[in-house]
């Protein structure tokens, strides 16, 4: 779609489940750029786990490795898709250093769906526990992080939405945001 070098790097971020980690790579290739998962980029870096780096050093542990890999990301000033952890742009500061960097791109759904995709995963530290709790946990955790999800350049919803109906539905959003 366009020479890698035009564009400024897209930062998929949203809440956990909504499809971020599907999207990105998918949305890379329409655009015909790279593709970073922070999340893997951690994992990679720290030689375990997410979960292995949550239980053996915290949230406080992981929230550290995963801006230094961000940092390394924003330095590298390749355009492309970065894939943010649903906590990577929580913190004000880290949404402004995101903005600077690129176009924050929110992807969105409805709690019921994200409980629905994410039934039975284990990979997730922060809702780890019985499934019979998970839509209240995910209500806990949206509701303390609404503010910061509301809080981005564009926001595509994707309740309904197959993972290449929702790449084009970014970058039809992407054409309006370079048109404005």
């Amino acid at each position: 779609m366009s020479d890698p070098g035009t564009i400024r790097p897209i930062l998929l971020w949203g809440m956990t489940g909504v499809g971020k980690s599907t999207v990105g790579p998918l949305l890379a290739e329409r655009l015909g750029v790279g593709c970073v998962d922070l999340d893997a980029r951690v994992e990679a870096a720290a030689g375990r786990s997410i979960g292995a780096i949550f239980a053996d050093e915290g949230e406080a542990g992981f929230r550290r490795r995963e801006k230094a890999a961000l940092t390394e990301v924003y330095a590298a000033a390749h355009a492309g898709v970065i894939v943010l952890g649903g906590g990577a742009l929580v913190d004000a500061a880290a949404r402004g250093r995101a903005r600077r960097a690129g176009l924050v791109v929110g992807l969105g759904a409805a709690i019921a769906t994200l409980a629905e995709r994410l039934a039975g995963a284990t990979d997730r530290p922060l809702l780890a526990d019985d499934d019979a709790e998970l839509e209240a946990r995910l209500t806990a955790l949206y509701t303390r992080r609404a503010a910061a999800y509301a809080d981005v350049d564009v926001h595509v919803p994707t309740d309904g939405l197959e993972p290449a109906q929702i790449v084009e539905r970014i970058v039809a959003r992407l054409g309006e945001e370079a048109a404005a």
